[in-house]
This record gives C-alpha cells, structure tokens and sequence, in this order.
C-alpha cells in the first residue's frame, strides 16, 4: 500500500470517528473556544517583553529593545529575592501538598462506619469552595495575638506570650503550607479514594485470609495499587509548584497574608509582577519577569515528567 493511500485510508477513519462522535465534539467545542480565547490568542503580548511597550502604539510600534528587560531583571536584588521566596514558599507547600492527601485518603478508607465516613470527607473539602480572602480574614483573625490558637497554645504550656504569627518572616512559608493544607487536603484526596475504590476487593480479602494486618494491606495492595495516581499528582504539583502546587495560591497568599513585617518572605514572582506592571506602569518589564516565570513552570513540568518516566515508567506524555 503507497503511502498515499494509508493517508487516505487514516483520514477517513478520523472522518468517521468525528462523525460518529459529533454530540461530544459540541460538548467539546466551548472549552476548546475557551481555551483558545484565553490561554492561546494572549501570548501573542509576550513579544512586548522585547519592547518598551506603550499602550497608544502597540506593540509593533513601541520601541524595540531586545533583551534590555531580561538583562535589567538579572540585575535587579528584588527579583532575584521573589525568586528564592517563590521556591522557598513553593517547596515547601508541595511537599505538604503531596504527602498529606495521600494520608488522610488513606486514613478515610479505613473508617468502615460510611456515615461517619461521609461526614468526616464531606467536611475535609468544603473549605475549597471557600474564597482565599474569607479565608484570609479567619486566618488572621485566629493567628492574632488574641487569637484562638495564641490561646490553645498558652493553655497548653507551648509559650508564655502571646505572639503575631503572620508578622513573622521565618515563619510564613509554614504557616501558608498550612493554611493551604487545610483548605486543599480533603479536595484532593478525592481522586486517591476513587483509585482506591477501583481495588479489586478480592485482593483484601486474599490478604486477611493470609492473616495481613491492616497495615499490611495498606503497604502492600493500597500503596502500590494507587502508585500511578500518585505519580500523576507530583508531576502536576511540580509543574505547577511555582504557582503554589495545584491550588495556584502563592499570588493569593501574598497578597492576602504579606504586609510589611514579613515582606522579605512574602513577596513572591507573581507579587513582584503585579508591582512592576500594575503600581509602576512598566508593562514590558513585567512581561519579561512573567516569561521567565512561564518558562520556569515549563522546565519543572517537562524534567518531573522525564524522570516519573525514566524511574516509574508513568508519563502524562
């Protein structure tokens, strides 16, 4: 068969594909309108990184400068700053991220009361739905100097004085790692249940008639049964790890949470981005930071891919 006739025959197979799937292709249809509207059609600004852009001109018309902004950024101590902060913030909230989903589904699945353990899942992730600056607002309410957990903390003998948890630069990233944990862990948790649940349930049952303990099958059937979920869940946390994990929150948190006694730790890439492009008007300059953060997320979602692959043989590509 030419090769001419094997394009044929495969864009005819595509032809009937789509025909026969055409309810699902409009179902299809508005996200993929979405997407393009949104995601695709506005990197056609990252060009005025290249140029001192002025919104009466355009960007073509603007004066071309080429890497004049790049060369400005890597000068710049503020930026090299919310770069580390970004990271250090980053890091720390993955690791939270990854780690306590995994526990707390695999804490649910042991619960054999289904009421109770439709009570505890429902209440784990209602806090998603809930905005980061109401959020916000109870966190600092609680984490006050008269605050509920100043509190529980001097009742129980951990401090003598009460102290401002938010103001404190060393402590930031924990506390946001926490926040964001709470408000994440029973979301995300969801997808390890729905793996869990595809177990064959005569893997347990071979397992207790084997005398396994509970912990036992947790180590040997649950973990290893749900390992490509997991996988799947760090390359994305990684990817998106300079954005906050998958719950994209740094640029919330630092806004909502930063103020002028821990900005040396608050203030992130994104944060650094809204100053320089919205405060001060230098909207080229901020483009320029912007593209290095893309191409950052590019190149930890693109290496955590790689090596999921290469160690696990599980890829999203």
């Amino acid at each position: 068969m030419s090769n001419e006739a094997g394009k044929k025959i495969k864009l005819s197979r595509i032809g009937n594909s789509l025909r026969q799937q055409k309810y699902l292709q409009l179902m299809v249809l508005p996200g993929l309108i979405w997407l393009i509207v949104f995601c695709y059609i506005p990197m056609v600004g990252l060009f005025a990184a290249f140029f001192d852009y002025n919104p009466f001109l355009g960007i073509l018309k603007s004066p071309f400068v080429g890497f004049a902004h790049f060369k400005e950024l890597f000068h710049d101590e503020l930026f090299w700053n919310s770069v580390r902060n970004m990271f250090g913030l980053s890091l720390t909230k993955t690791v939270f991220a990854i780690i306590m989903p995994i526990l707390f589904a695999l804490m649910l699945n042991e619960i054999k009361n289904m009421t109770l353990k439709k009570i505890v899942q429902t209440a784990s992730y209602l806090p998603h739905f809930i905005s980061w600056v109401v959020v916000a607002g109870l966190f600092i309410m609680w984490l006050n100097t008269d605050g509920i957990v100043n509190h529980v903390l001097m009742s129980l003998g951990f401090t003598n004085e009460p102290q401002a948890h938010l103001n404190s630069p060393g402590g930031f990233w924990i506390w946001m790692a926490i926040i964001d944990t709470w408000k994440e862990t029973g979301w995300w948790a969801i997808i390890y249940l729905a793996a869990i649940a595809a177990i064959p349930v005569e893997q347990y049952e071979s397992a207790v008639v084997d005398g396994a303990s509970r912990i036992r099958r947790m180590i040997s059937i649950t973990i290893p049964s749900i390992k490509s979920t997991i996988m799947m869940v760090v390359i994305l946390s990684i990817g998106s790890m300079i954005y906050g994990g998958l719950s994209g929150s740094n640029l919330q948190q630092s806004l909502l949470f930063g103020n002028s006694l821990n900005y040396d730790n608050s203030m992130i890439l994104e944060t650094y981005i809204v100053n320089m492009g919205l405060s001060q008007g230098r909207f080229s300059y901020a483009i320029a930071a912007g593209l290095i953060l893309s191409m950052l997320s590019f190149v930890l979602f693109s290496g955590a891919n790689a090596v999921s692959r290469k160690l696990t043989n599980t890829s999203l590509y």
